[in-house]
């Protein structure tokens, strides 16, 4: 999945960035490459920033949590998965799949049909996670850095995706888990 989608980054990236109001159920227009997202508000409470210069974004922000609220024990890390689930339909299914319009006959198969993708993956929920929907497309960074950090948030984006991918892979047959993979995987499949 993480191959597939590298080669068509930029592509999945616009994709994703034109539906990024649907997904956040924030106004569409902070999603436009040339918006000051650094200085909103609704996005810094999701990303658990106050706006502050030089201020490190957390690890694990707000909006892994339901209620966009940090469990600090945890244990409900993942759990607001709608926003996820969105990211990888948008992603494996095309924009539509977010309004729940059928697919128009004809065209190019689904990404999810193209790269025989039928349930998630470890690796498929910690891309959606740290390289669009939880943190990319909320970040002031204007590119996304196949490695590294963020141009303005300093963000290391690598590190990121393997800590995530770490925990999600630690934890993906408990009990909590299973059932968030499995909302997830009723919303796309």
């Amino acid at each position: 999945f993480s191959k597939a989608i590298c080669a068509g980054r930029a592509s999945e990236l616009n994709k994703l960035r034109s539906a990024a109001g649907k997904i956040f159920e924030l106004p569409q227009h902070y999603f436009a490459i040339s918006h000051a997202r650094d200085a909103e508000l609704e996005i810094h409470q999701l990303l658990g920033i106050t706006g502050k210069a030089s201020e490190s974004y957390p690890l694990l922000p707000p909006l892994l949590f339901p209620g966009n609220i940090v469990d600090r024990t945890c244990k409900t890390l993942f759990s607001n998965w709608q926003p996820i689930a969105k990211i990888l339909s948008c992603c494996l299914k095309g924009r539509t799949s977010l309004s729940h319009q059928s697919r128009q006959q004809g065209g190019a198969p689904p990404n999810a049909v193209k790269w025989g993708v039928m349930v998630v993956t470890p690796g498929a929920v910690a891309w959606a996670i740290v390289a669009f929907q939880n943190i990319f497309l909320l970040s002031p960074d204007q590119e996304f850095p196949q490695e590294g950090k963020g141009k303005t948030s300093r963000i290391n984006y690598g590190t990121l995706y393997a800590f995530c991918k770490e925990l999600l892979v630690c934890d993906w047959e408990k009990p909590h888990l299973k059932e968030i993979i499995k909302h997830i995987n009723t919303f796309i499949f």
